[in-house]
């Protein structure tokens, strides 16, 4: 597939396929879930052809990505910014890389940790009316701390399973729902009114954008497993992308109708549904989709974690372990690579693993401490859309026309081209976009949506 042409799927290991499309799925389903509703409402019919569209490109670059890896990769697992440093030439090009993937990663993260920390609240208050949302977020963190264990996404497809299951429940609940509310109304797409402007339509395609960007931790998610890994995770992306997308015009399409959806998990609450707020399915909705956003805490931290423990040298390439081996340093991590398979993470030595999970406390523990201190949800929400448009459009088709694109026709590399040029111009578009709301918010001229207050 390097030189962008799919090849049989046969030799793929089918086991393989299903973990890394559970964790594509669930790294994406939830935010879109949350957030399109909102999206479809500000945007009306054109947020379904933005919606089809944004699918339809970024399923397309996640594929110029694989591609790209499988060019440059010769059968050696690497990273994201092991790409990008390879191809840029540079290592200022892996440093610009990794900050814009951890910046994007921690902040996803943090964005599912405090809307766990709010949705077990909104759940709770009945009980325990007397904790806030900022202490759910805290138990929520606390959970999913022995997660920091699983060292990489073959181990975390496990929970992706789980995750992609419940959000699959909140699209069932939530539409059934709907369905049968519109069946006792005679409400039509005309009815609603949409507040289309230049920047609404920004502001709700880097929702969308973010609904549909697991390309950071694409090439994570197929580093241990066996077989052809690039084949295996472009086609994890044509089995994973439409199952989500049909989810999502599932959701966006009835709550749209129902009048039932706003940013950030409000399509669950909204005071407009009467009937379906704190009622059974509203509970069962709400306690699926926090599940499902908690697991995906660890889907985008893993990435992180291993990243800096790369940089650190936790895992040294076999010939400097023998190195170190008859240096008298190592010996034992030295010998269990050597006795090691050659799929599955490096093995370790006690001292490394305790070193891990102490570097791995003090990231998860930052993570904590930012969301524990979000002020402006919403508007960093836009913000990490904006990065998107650079992580999951341009950065791939960028990668691929240096790489597996050079020798491909000029109608792919035109295409190429023009999804590069779109994805920077949206990136400045909506980053500034989502930097003057957070000035505003700021200076007192916009709501602050503060979930941990």
């Amino acid at each position: 597939m390097g030189n962008g042409v799919m090849e049989p799927v046969e030799g793929i290991d089918k086991k393989a396929l299903f973990l890394v499309s559970m964790n594509v799925i669930a790294s994406i389903l939830g935010s879109g879930v949350l957030g399109l509703p909102y999206a479809v409402a500000e945007t009306g019919w054109l947020g379904i052809g933005l919606l089809l569209f944004t699918a339809t490109v970024q399923t397309w670059t996640g594929y110029l990505l694989f591609a790209s890896l499988s060019y440059c990769a010769d059968g050696t697992p690497i990273y994201f910014s092991d790409l990008v440093e390879k191809v840029g030439g540079s290592k200022i090009w892996r440093v610009f890389s990794d900050i814009s993937l951890v910046v994007n990663n921690s902040g996803t993260a943090v964005l599912y940790l405090v809307l766990s920390g709010q949705n077990f609240a909104s759940l709770l208050t009945p009980i325990f009316p007397h904790v806030s949302s900022a202490t759910w977020s805290v138990l929520v963190w606390v959970v999913i701390l022995p997660s920091v264990l699983l060292r990489n996404m073959s181990e975390v497809a496990a929970l992706s399973f789980f995750g992609t299951m419940a959000s699959l429940i909140v699209v069932g609940v939530v539409v059934s729902h709907d369905a049968t509310e519109l069946s006792s109304t005679s409400a039509t797409w005309t009815d609603e009114p949409t507040k289309l402007t230049v920047f609404t339509a920004l502001d709700c395609l880097s929702t969308m954008a973010f609904a549909y960007a697991p390309h950071t931790i694409l090439p994570e998610t197929v580093h241990h497993i066996k077989g052809d890994k690039e084949r295996t995770g472009a086609y994890s992306l044509f089995i994973s992308m439409p199952i989500v997308t049909l989810c999502y015009l599932a959701i966006a399409g009835t709550t749209f109708f129902t009048q039932g959806c706003d940013i950030a998990g409000d399509v669950l609450e909204s005071s407009d549904r009467h009937n379906f707020a704190h009622s059974v399915a509203w509970h069962v909705a709400t306690i699926c989709i926090t599940i499902h956003v908690s697991i995906a805490c660890p889907i985008f931290t893993s990435g992180n974690f291993n990243m800096v423990e790369q940089y650190l040298g936790f895992d040294k390439p076999a010939d400097q372990l023998n190195m170190d081996a008859d240096d008298g340093r190592d010996s034992l991590e030295a010998a269990l690579l050597r006795s090691s398979e050659e799929v599955g993470p490096v093995p370790r030595s006690w001292r490394t693993h305790l070193k891990s999970f102490a570097l791995r406390l003090f990231m998860w523990g930052l993570i904590l401490v930012i969301g524990l201190f979000l002020p402006f949800f919403k508007q960093l929400m836009s913000l990490l859309g904006g990065l998107t448009m650079l992580m999951s459009v341009s950065a791939p088709a960028w990668l691929w026309l240096m790489t597996a694109g050079l020798t491909a026709g000029k109608c792919m590399r035109g295409a190429a081209w023009l999804v590069l040029i779109l994805g920077l111009l949206l990136f400045v578009a909506t980053t500034t976009l989502a930097i003057r709301g957070l000035a505003q918010a700021a200076s007192g001229s916009l709501p602050s949506i503060c979930l941990n207050s």
